[in-house]
């Protein structure tokens, strides 16, 4: 089963750049690169689906992993090859994963909250660094926010700001971008939000254990 995930995912990887082109993409807008970086979409959801169908989930929080996992791919491809997250996309996950949490969560109330306190916080991102982060970037953490809730959803954040900023330091420092040079923040998210999907809680409570603090 575990390895029918894999196998699965990395199908359903390989077709989402496709179906995210078609479906949520206006007709006229150039990508480059779109055949690299959708084996790399093939890949992030092929170890996706594994990390999903191995976790402790109940099969409904699994059901919600697989889709995330999808979404965020398809959102970091555009992102990569397009340089957008089409409004279409997010709109149409944040109200997938409301419907889905509404059903299946007794008190869903506590996500929509998380939503909105992440997108307010990468906007006020952007407005003190500002830039860096987009506004399909914005929408897309609240977007997230809906499947993940508060805690992974602050832990998704800290990963993906981490490994953003170590790749943009690399970058820097090899000569391959400048301070001002516009890198593509989708992928790290994608990154950071499955992180904090799969493992945020269990993070969030160790860090507060460090500070003496019973979560």
């Amino acid at each position: 089963m575990d390895w029918l995930a894999l196998i699965a995912g990395g199908w359903a990887g390989s077709r989402t750049p496709e179906w995210a082109g078609r479906w949520f993409l206006k007709s006229g807008v150039g990508c480059r690169g779109a055949s690299v970086y959708r084996w790399l979409v093939a890949g992030y959801a092929g170890a996706g689906f594994f990390l999903v169908t191995t976790s402790p989930f109940t099969g409904a929080e699994r059901v919600l992993g697989y889709l995330l996992t999808l979404f965020l791919g398809g959102a970091a491809f555009l992102d990569l090859s397009c340089r957008r997250i089409p409004n279409r996309l997010n709109v149409t996950a944040a109200v997938l994963f409301l419907v889905f949490r509404a059903a299946t969560v007794g008190e869903w109330l506590s996500f929509p909250v998380a939503a909105l306190a992440g997108g307010i916080f990468l906007l006020a991102v952007s407005r003190i660094f500002r830039g860096g982060v987009g506004g399909g970037d914005i929408k897309l953490v609240a977007a997230s926010g809906l499947a993940l809730g508060g805690a992974g959803l602050t832990a998704g954040l800290a990963v993906a700001f981490c490994t953003g900023g170590l790749w943009a330091l690399f970058l820097l420092f090899s000569g391959r971008a400048r301070g001002r040079t516009p890198l593509p923040f989708a992928p790290h998210l994608a990154i950071g939000l499955l992180s904090g999907y799969l493992w945020g809680r269990e993070w969030v409570v160790w860090y507060f254990s460090l500070l003496g603090v019973r979560v």
